[in-house]
């Protein structure tokens, strides 16, 4: 069975953008602890204080949308690729 490289990528980077977007509003909505809490649990307790931005420009959060979606689509396509090379048995 192959899968169309194509759907999965767009299907992965839509799943990206979602990631993303939610993201965002957390850092938005829940401002610095709640998103420092919550990212330094993800990162096994390394401590993101030091680096996090919370006033990022709309132009930076739009770039940083695009350039998900370009990394994710290319990384379901490429998935889906050597998916597809593999022998299946």
């Amino acid at each position: 069975m192959n899968i169309d490289a194509k759907r999965f990528a767009w299907a992965v980077a839509l799943v990206a953008v979602v990631l993303y977007i939610l993201c965002a509003l957390l850092v938005w909505i829940g401002g610095r602890e709640i998103a420092a809490w919550i990212f330094n649990s993800l990162l096994h307790g390394v401590d993101v204080h030091p680096i996090m931005r919370i006033d990022i420009p709309l132009i930076d959060t739009l770039f940083g949308l695009l350039f998900t979606t370009i990394l994710a689509w290319f990384t379901g396509f490429m998935l889906a690729s050597v998916y597809n090379k593999l022998p299946h048995g």
